[in-house]
């Protein structure tokens, strides 16, 4: 099995795995992260034929963050967390025993609470952690910190034993009867082809062998309305005479989350730093480049480049490549060096 090395400087987060004997990097896998961002997953980079290293900033081993105590619906709000990865993980042809599904491998920002995995993209036969062993891990850790085990953990505990089929559809049955807000807080991923949630590789290459790329990117992000999830490309009026010239006419805005300033994205080629020149300035920070950072509009599509800047420039958590185009959705999250942006569509 892999052998892992976590190293923690100031706010960076970067994990270092060099693979065993009979372990191999799934090129494939290695393409699927390449060509999109994964939300809520760390971004695995090759090095050599034996290394992978993941980087991150602002986050917490999950362990740490429940050491100080968690509250019904931030714990409700990791479950469900932990729910969307296992269908992204599905629905982009991808391996369920390739997710690190350990406590001490799973990190989160203490800030926006947001949960990240780390995924090995490799060819192996061994199996890095199992969903039900995991949720029920986190039950554990969240009750041994707390003054006292809460009624919601152990009822939790209980539905977790009860269980005969571990289906998707039921934690989110579960989630939404106990805590509804929780899945309203997160990005909705659809539900995976076969609903249920295994590790056993032959049932995912039963479902999947086309390229990964069939799926797309874009149907990740979505959100949910009363009758189930819809794409946020869909946009329908009570007559139902939405044009497709209406959805192009829709504009982004980027807003600065320190100070509430936004600014509507209008330009193919919008700039942000802190020049004067650019068409979003940030003044009063040193820790932004002069021309920090890119938004491109190409087809419709919009895309976040870094322009070699100092302190670099992330993508919902993850550090950008410099001069690397990466597709934006709604609401994402932005971080120019170490100023917060959300990018989202009125």
């Amino acid at each position: 099995m892999a052998k892992y090395r976590i190293v923690s400087k100031g706010n960076i987060v970067t994990i270092k795995s060099k693979l065993s004997f009979g372990e191999q990097i799934n090129e494939r896998e290695i393409n699927v992260f390449e060509q999109q961002i994964f939300r809520g997953c760390f971004r695995p980079r090759q090095e050599g034929k034996k290394t992978i290293i993941y980087t991150a900033p602002d986050v917490v081993p999950l362990i740490s963050y429940l050491k100080k105590g968690v509250e019904e619906e931030t714990f409700f709000l990791l479950v469900a967390q932990t729910i969307e990865m296992t269908k992204k993980i599905e629905m982009n042809g991808l391996y369920l025993h390739n997710l690190m599904l350990q406590p001490e491998m799973v990190f989160v920002c203490e800030r926006t609470r947001e949960v990240f995995f780390v995924y090995q993209p490799i060819n192996s036969r061994i199996t890095s952690g199992n969903v039900y062993a995991f949720l029920a891990d986190t039950v554990q850790y969240a009750g041994r910190y707390g003054k006292e085990p809460e009624q919601f953990l152990k009822e939790f505990q209980v539905f977790l034993n009860d269980t005969k089929n571990y289906k998707i559809e039921d934690i989110e049955r579960y989630i939404r009867e106990k805590c509804p807000q929780a899945f309203r807080k997160i990005v909705k991923a659809e539900t995976g082809k076969s609903g249920y949630i295994t590790n056993d590789r032959s049932s995912y290459e039963r479902h999947y062998h086309s390229d990964s790329n069939d799926e797309g990117g874009t149907t990740l992000l979505m959100e949910e309305d009363e009758s189930g999830t819809t794409l946020l490309t869909q946009q329908e009026d009570d007559e139902g005479d939405t044009t497709l010239l209406q959805q192009e006419e829709r504009y982004p805005i980027l807003e600065r989350i320190s100070t509430g300033e936004s600014v509507t994205v209008r330009k193919n080629i919008f700039n942000i730093g802190k020049e004067k020149e650019n068409d979003f300035t940030i003044i009063n920070n040193k820790a932004v480049s002069r021309r920090h950072a890119v938004i491109e509009r190409i087809n419709g599509t919009y895309y976040l480049m870094d322009k070699g800047s100092t302190n670099h420039t992330y993508l919902n958590g993850e550090m950008l490549d410099a001069e690397n185009s990466y597709v934006l959705s709604d609401h994402d999250s932005i971080q120019i060096a170490d100023e917060e942006f959300t990018f989202y569509f009125d």
